[in-house]
C-alpha cells in the first residue's frame, strides 16, 4: 500500500526525483527553483500570473522562468513555500496538465525502474535556439 508522502516543513529535507514524483501523484503542486523544492498548493489561487502559469511548471525546474518574471522581493517571498531541496541534478517531468503521468511513492518498496514513468519526455528545445 502506498504511503502518503507528507514531509515535515523543513528546508533541510532532501527529496529524490522519485519522491517528488510521488508528491505530484498526490496532486501536490511541486516545482523546482534553484535546486529547492517548492510546494505551491496554498499560493496558486493568489498567483498574479494566474494558475495556468504554475500548472505548466509542475515537476519542472522553473528557475529560469522565476528569475526572468519575478522581482528579487517576490523570489525571496517564495522561500516560505520551500519544503526541501532536490537530490542531484534535475530532469524535468512532463506536467500533469500536459499529460504527464505520475506514480505514487512508497518508501517501503524498492524503487523499480518503470518505462512508463514521465522521465525524459519533456518536449525538445525549439530548433530556433539550436546552435548552428
Amino acid at each position: 500500500m502506498a504511503k502518503s508522502l507528507t514531509p515535515a516543513r523543513s528546508r533541510d529535507n532532501v527529496f529524490s526525483r522519485r519522491e517528488v514524483e510521488g508528491m505530484i501523484a498526490e496532486n501536490k503542486l511541486i516545482i523546482i527553483v534553484d535546486d529547492k523544492v517548492l510546494r505551491l498548493d496554498g499560493w496558486i489561487k493568489f498567483h498574479p500570473g494566474g494558475d495556468m502559469a504554475i500548472k505548466h511548471m509542475i515537476g519542472k525546474d522553473a528557475t529560469d522562468e522565476v528569475n526572468a518574471l519575478h522581482s528579487q522581493e517576490a523570489r525571496q517571498r517564495m522561500s516560505k513555500f520551500q519544503i526541501g531541496r532536490i537530490e542531484g541534478p534535475w530532469t524535468n517531468f512532463l506536467p500533469p496538465i500536459q499529460g504527464g503521468e505520475f506514480r505514487l511513492y512508497d518508501k517501503d518498496e524498492e524503487e523499480i525502474i518503470d518505462s512508463s514513468s514521465s522521465e525524459d519526455i519533456s518536449a525538445p528545445p525549439s530548433p530556433i535556439f539550436e546552435a548552428q
